[in-house]
This record gives structure tokens, sequence and C-alpha cells, in this order.
């Protein structure tokens, strides 16, 4: 199971309230992965491969702010296709899942948490 490295400040300021070791640890566990280590900058979490919703810090955040109810369900408008892709004699995975998404900011720290999950797909 992929473990994964958080920056503490940085997923207490997307979780938007301050929280003792002994609290994140526990909201954590609540919500399948497995606290590997945490101390003053970093925190470690083991993830279920089921939940890839929670390996990027922003999903993890989303989760216990909803876990601690600052947050509920949101519903997006998806449009209807605008782009049309084919897949043609792919045999090992015939499918294909993707998306236009305008309007997101990408910033060094939002990249590299893209390309850690990116990584942890891949274990």
């Amino acid at each position: 199971m992929p473990v994964l490295s958080y920056d503490k400040a940085d997923l207490l300021s997307l979780i938007g309230k301050r929280l003792s070791d002994g609290e994140l640890g526990n909201l954590l566990s609540s919500l399948k992965p497995e606290l590997e280590e945490i101390d003053e900058k970093e925190v470690k979490v083991e993830h279920c491969p089921d939940r890839p919703d929670l390996f990027p810090i922003e999903g993890l955040a989303r989760a216990i702010r909803f876990r601690l109810g600052m947050e509920s369900y949101k519903e997006f408008v998806v449009d209807r296709p605008r782009l049309q892709v084919v897949v043609k004699d792919v045999r090992s995975r015939p499918f294909i899942a993707c998306a236009v998404i305008r309007g997101v900011r990408i910033d060094d720290r939002y990249l590299r948490s893209l390309m850690q999950v990116q990584e942890a797909f891949h274990e």
C-alpha cells in the first residue's frame, strides 16, 4: 500500500482548523488511512488502494473537513461533451477516462502533490 508524505502545515491550512497530533491521527484512522508518522513538519500516511480520492493532500483535507462537519457533499455541473476520445486497438487497457478542467491554478505545491499521487498509482 502506498505511503505518502504531506506537509503538516499545508494539510492543517487546507483543513482550516488547528488540530493536535492526536486529533489528526484519530481523524486519519477514521477515514481508513493508517498514520505512519507525524512530526513537526510532516505527516506520513499509508493509504488503502480503494480510496485514491484521499491520495492528494486536497482530497485528504476535504475528507477531514467533511468528518468534522465543516463541509458537505457538493454537486458538480457537467457540461455535454464537446470532445471525443477514440481508443483503437488497445488490448491491455481498452478504456479511458478524461476531462477538461478549466479555471484551476497550478502552483508548485499543487504540481508536486499531483506528481506524488501519480507515482502512488504506479506502486
